[in-house]
């Protein structure tokens, strides 16, 4: 486990819960693969969709 930054200006619980991990290659991978990024656009611009959808139909 990774020790927090001595000099930070936290107290040691909480640097250690502010500790950010590095993103795996996998994920900087996905972040830069365009068409999984597509996929994702489509899948939450559907799901915003649908529950715009869904509030319109209760008024």
């Amino acid at each position: 486990m990774n020790k927090p930054n001595p000099s930070s200006h936290l107290p040691a619980p909480m640097a250690i819960s502010a500790y950010a991990t590095r993103p795996t290659r996998f994920t900087l991978f996905l972040r830069e693969f365009l068409p999984w990024q597509l996929i994702r656009f489509a899948v939450i611009n559907l799901k915003i969709v649908r529950m715009t959808l869904r509030n319109e139909r209760s008024h």
